[in-house]
């Protein structure tokens, strides 16, 4: 019994402690909890960015893109990768025409990734002039956060099933 008395005061100064150090180290880091209802927005956030070409602010992000046949792209050779084709820009802005996100098993309810549907009007030179035309395409991507901020964005074909007509 006499050693259960005195727990509670070993306890608190092992809490002062820890605090005391933690401030003798610095201010304590800032801890950011993330509201998932915004992911989308800052999904379509960042697409709109490489749209309007924006690469000073996507360099800031520090934002790491992924391409399938490429490996890791530069922003400044995304920028252009996502906004022309065949040495022509799109014809329309691109946007994110669908989102779904990917559960996570370890914590029911929420999702650190997205598989995101980009649609875009990229030309397409088929050899002759009756043929060329600017064509609509779509580019799947799965956009991952690490706290709070975007930190990939990978090109994903083969996750085109998980987006459907629901999602959009």
């Amino acid at each position: 019994m006499r050693n259960q008395g005195l727990a509670f005061p070993l306890t608190l100064l092992a809490a002062a402690t820890c605090i005391g150090t933690g401030s003798a180290a610095g201010p304590l880091p800032i801890v950011c909890i993330r509201d998932q209802d915004d992911d989308p927005k800052k999904i379509k956030a960042l697409f709109g960015q490489i749209d309007r070409k924006e690469v000073a602010n996507l360099e800031a992000a520090n934002v790491s893109f992924y391409v399938a046949d490429r490996g890791f792209v530069a922003v400044e050779e995304i920028v252009p990768l996502l906004n022309y084709r065949d040495g022509r820009e799109d014809a329309a802005p691109l946007y994110v025409s669908g989102i779904r996100p990917l559960e996570d098993k370890r914590r029911a309810g929420s999702a650190d990734s997205y598989v995101v549907q980009i649609s875009r009007s990229a030309w397409f030179d088929r050899g002759s002039d009756i043929n060329n035309s600017y064509t609509k395409i779509d580019d799947f991507w799965l956009v991952s956060f690490s706290g709070c901020e975007i930190k990939t964005v990978r090109e994903v074909p083969e996750l085109s099933y998980m987006i459907d007509s629901t999602d959009k």
